[in-house]
C-alpha cells in the first residue's frame, strides 16, 4: 500500500563498472527527469552501487589494473558521474542523497582492501558534496553487515581465515 500517492519511484539498473553503462544511464536520467512533463519538486538519489572486489587473494598480489580499474569505477568513477549529473540537472528540485557506507569504510579488516578503500573514497565523496552544496541533504549511512550477495561472495571465496570466521560467526541482517 502506497503511503504517499504523488510519489512515483524509478528504478533503473546497469552495470557500473562499465563506462558505456555509465553514460546509458546518465541519458536515460535526462530521459526521464529533463525531459519528462512531470514537474518534480523533489528528488531522491540512492547510491548503493558496490561490490566486494577480488577476496580470493590479498591484495599485495593483485597485479592486473584492468580489474581494479573496473572496481573503481564502479564504486568511485560512478558515483561521481551520476552526483555531477544529479546536482547540476535538477537545480530547482529539493534534493537528497543517501549514500549507503560501511564500517569497514573507516576500520581495516584484512580480505576486504578494496571494498574498504571504495568505501572510504565513496564515503568522503559525499562528504564534500554536502560542504560544497548545503542546500542538499545528504545522509552517509552505515547500515551494518547484511546477508546479500557480497557476503556470499566472501562466504565463499576469502582468503583470510581471520575474515571468514568473522563473517561465519556475524549476525547479519536480512535485506528485504
Amino acid at each position: 500500500k502506497s503511503i504517499c500517492n504523488n510519489v512515483t519511484p524509478h528504478l533503473l539498473c546497469f552495470d557500473l563498472s562499465e563506462h558505456d553503462a555509465m553514460r546509458a544511464l546518465v541519458e536515460e536520467l535526462g530521459v526521464l527527469f529533463c525531459k519528462s512533463k512531470v514537474q518534480f519538486t523533489e528528488a531522491l538519489l540512492f547510491a548503493n552501487a558496490g561490490g566486494v572486489g577480488n577476496v580470493s587473494e590479498p591484495i599485495a598480489t593483485q597485479f592486473d589494473p584492468k580489474p581494479l580499474q573496473k572496481y573503481f569505477d564502479l564504486m568511485l568513477t560512478s558515483n561521481v558521474i551520476i552526483s555531477s549529473w544529479f546536482i547540476s540537472e535538477l537545480r530547482a528540485v529539493k534534493k537528497t542523497i543517501v549514500f549507503v557506507s560501511s564500517l569497514l569504510a573507516v576500520q581495516p579488516c584484512a580480505g576486504l582492501s578494496l571494498y574498504s578503500a571504495g568505501k572510504a573514497g565513496g564515503h568522503m565523496l559525499f562528504r564534500c558534496i554536502a560542504e560544497e552544496n548545503p542546500e542538499i541533504r545528504v545522509l552517509v549511512y552505515s547500515p551494518g553487515p547484511l546477508q546479500t550477495d557480497m557476503t556470499n561472495d566472501i562466504l565463499k571465496n576469502m582468503c583470510f581465515k581471520k575474515t571468514l570466521e568473522m563473517f561465519t560467526h556475524i549476525k547479519l541482517l536480512k535485506s528485504e
